[in-house]
């Protein structure tokens, strides 16, 4: 079959099934894509080339390797004790562990970490508002089980957009102060920073105590849980939200601080729920 046709009359339904199969949709349409590119001679051979793509493309998602077709000889075995060999070796299985939440890290960061977990790890980066570098996602997803050895794809960000302007430098402020709270460079902060947890009575640090993690008490280590809270659940990596503007006067119940008065802020919700409709509230930090 001609490729360009193929193309043009199913590539919109096989980014659909990419999405089906847990790809996210900013990067369907490049995963499909590939997948293609890889299937282009086998597709011109076949009068009907839909199952041998759609089969390439789950086992792409499934991080599976491509068939490959064996030429010559097949030899099954000479003696009974190696047939007995071989299929002990072949139902093995290495054991598994859940791929970790990368929320807030950098690509070198998310490379480091899965390689010392032993897995073999690719990066590919994406157009979305976001700073350059920060990771998006994986595949398989965090919290999936995958074996030592397999591979992991580690998405990050190029900024893009003409939009991207108006919201690059308030996105940038809030991944900064979660990368503080996951152990990375304080920010700056003013002279005087009052930290209030669920309505309790004003914590005071001055003179260079916001910038170490251990004056903060247990604040900072609410955001550690909210970003890892996924690597043991199976869903996806927390979405983080970024607003600015004056607070409401509650939030999930719980009331804007006296000590804030209407000053404008900016908002961070780091959110490890499937959807909205999860009952649940965002971990929500105003500064």
């Amino acid at each position: 079959m001609d490729f360009d046709v193929y193309v043009a009359a199913r590539r919109g339904r096989l980014v659909e099934r990419a999405i089906e199969l847990g790809v996210p949709d900013e990067l369907a349409a490049e995963r499909v894509d590939r997948v293609l590119d890889q299937q282009r001679r086998r597709i011109r051979k076949e009068n009907d080339p839909d199952p041998l793509v759609h089969e390439a493309l789950e086992r792409s998602v499934a991080g599976q390797p491509a068939k490959r077709r064996l030429r010559g000889p097949v030899i099954v075995g000479a003696v009974v004790a190696g047939a007995v060999v071989l299929v002990a070796a072949a139902t093995y299985e290495p054991p598994t562990r859940p791929v970790p939440s990368l929320f807030g890290y950098d690509g070198p960061a998310a490379v480091s970490l899965l390689k010392e977990r032993g897995y073999d790890v690719q990066v590919e980066s994406s157009q979305v508002c976001e700073p350059v570098g920060q990771v998006l996602g994986s595949w398989p997803r965090a919290g999936e089980p995958v074996q030592r050895g397999a591979d992991v794809t580690v998405y990050t960000a190029i900024p893009a957009g003409f939009f991207c302007a108006a919201h690059y430098l308030d996105r940038q402020d809030a991944w900064e102060f979660v990368e503080f709270a996951l152990g990375g460079p304080p920010p700056r902060f003013t002279d005087t920073v009052h930290v209030v947890v669920d309505g309790s009575e004003p914590a005071q640090l001055t003179g260079g105590d916001a910038g170490r993690q251990a004056r903060w008490g247990g604040a900072l280590r609410m955001v550690v849980d909210a970003a890892r809270s996924t690597a043991d659940t199976g869903t996806r990596m927390p979405r983080l939200t970024v607003t600015s503007g004056t607070p409401p006067r509650a939030t999930c119940g719980v009331g804007r601080p006296g000590e804030a008065g209407r000053r404008p802020v900016l908002r961070l919700q780091i959110d490890p729920r499937r959807s909205d409709d999860e009952t649940g509230c965002p971990l929500t930090i105003d500064l």
